[in-house]
Formats: structure tokens, C-alpha cells, sequence
């Protein structure tokens, strides 16, 4: 995409309205699809890999959104992030509205059988919507682990 807020995402032509001169794109990135002017379109042969960073901010930063309320950057956006909260909600957060990184390379946890488990571990989910899993600590806020698997978007 050349122009417009979805400017130097790639994706593939899903379908094409001639009357309307616009085209269906489903993005390389996301899976979503947007709409956009044919003209706002060019071949290309490379796949986006998505922006990483926005301001002084990086893709799974733990950042401060409100007052004392913890969230990780999901997904960097031309001007504002996508946020996951403690309770699995995903979000849209302003770039101006997000406050300080939380950077506690030394925080811990404990698993289940007490043993202690901090950034960087490999761990697996016994319980929940991802049980089976395993996935990368990136955090550790409070009573709270937040896990990177590269299957789940």
C-alpha cells in the first residue's frame, strides 16, 4: 500500500471492484482485511513484517497505560499500539496516552511447584484457553507472567 494510513503494509488482492476502483487486501501481518483506492496499490516482493517501534517505545515493551495499570505492546501501528492487559484484552493505546516502560529484568515468580521462574524462561501452560502451550516469559508484573508464543497472534 502506497499512501493512506495502511502506507508500506503488503498484502494480497483478495478482490477487486472495478465500478469503485478499489481493491480488498488481506495483510501479510495482521490477516485482517482493508479496503483500499487501486491506485493507493503497487506489486511488490517483500512481505511486511510490521513496525517494531513508535517513539521511544518497542513491540512487547510492558508499559504503563493509566494510572498503575500495566499492558504489553502487541502490535506497533502508524500512531498508536495495540495493548494485551492482564485479563487477555487487547486494546488500542495512543502513543501519547502510554506512560513509562517497566523494565525489571530481576523480577520472579513462582510455578507451580515453587520453583522460581523469571524473563527469559520457557515454561508451559497447565490450565486455561491455552493449555499445552508453552511459551517465553517477556514479564513478570506482579502475580502476572506474560508469555510469547510465536503461534498465537
Amino acid at each position: 500500500i502506497t499512501a493512506g494510513v495502511r502506507k508500506d503494509e503488503t498484502g494480497h488482492v483478495v478482490d477487486v471492484n472495478e465500478e469503485e476502483k478499489t481493491v480488498t487486501i488481506i495483510h501479510d501481518t495482521s490477516r485482517n482485511t482493508t479496503k483500499v483506492f487501486s491506485s493507493d496499490v503497487t506489486m511488490c516482493n517483500r512481505i511486511s513484517a510490521g513496525k517494531e517501534t513508535l517513539g521511544n517505545y518497542r513491540l512487547y515493551d510492558l508499559v504503563m497505560l493509566g494510572q498503575g495499570n500495566y499492558v504489553v505492546i502487541v502490535k506497533v501501528e502508524n500512531t498508536s499500539f495495540r495493548v494485551l492487559d492482564v485479563n487477555g484484552n487487547i486494546q488500542t493505546a495512543r502513543l501519547q496516552d502510554v506512560g513509562r516502560k517497566r523494565r525489571n529484568i530481576y523480577a520472579t515468580a513462582y510455578d507451580n511447584r515453587q520453583n522460581q521462574i523469571t524473563q527469559g524462561d520457557v515454561v508451559s501452560v497447565i490450565s486455561g484457553e491455552h493449555k499445552g502451550l508453552k511459551g517465553e516469559i517477556k514479564h513478570v508484573q506482579k502475580s502476572y507472567i506474560y508469555l510469547y508464543n510465536r503461534q498465537i497472534n
